[in-house]
């Protein structure tokens, strides 16, 4: 057994340790398909994200104009999600968001916090409460 062996063996990854990052998405949901269809698209991926992460928060900036056609389409409806999770869990929001008609772009970005265990995002938000 060579060195290189060794270290594979000894590395683990950051969702064993329990490391979570935190995260932002943006989607930008095709405003034809209707009103209700739009809030099942936003309830369909924020428990899909209450499922697989720690939900933080959503913010709703609702219908826009787009600054160019997409898809022949000239509005959208702006949905901003942050969660924390596991650095596997955005290749599969990424992954269900390419198969989803109803979307018409969508981002995902890596903020810069790291958290060690989901233990101390709760201490966080209990002492923000506390003062």
């Amino acid at each position: 057994m060579n060195i290189t062996q060794k270290e594979e063996k000894n590395t683990i990854s950051e969702a064993e340790k329990g490391i979570l990052r935190e995260y932002e998405t943006m989607i930008v949901i095709d405003y034809s398909i209707g009103e209700e269809q739009v809030q099942g698209v936003i309830e369909k991926f924020k428990s899909l994200i209450e499922k697989n992460a720690t939900f933080e928060s959503m913010d709703i900036w609702g219908r826009r104009r787009l600054a160019y056609p997409i898809n022949y389409k000239n509005e959208g409806f702006y949905v901003l999600i942050n969660f924390f999770s596991n650095p596997e869990f955005p290749q599969e929001l990424e992954r269900i968001y390419k198969i989803t008609e109803q979307l018409l772009r969508t981002i995902i970005v890596k903020k810069n916090k790291i958290f060690q265990k989901k233990t101390e995002i709760c201490d966080q938000k209990q002492e923000g409460s506390e003062k």
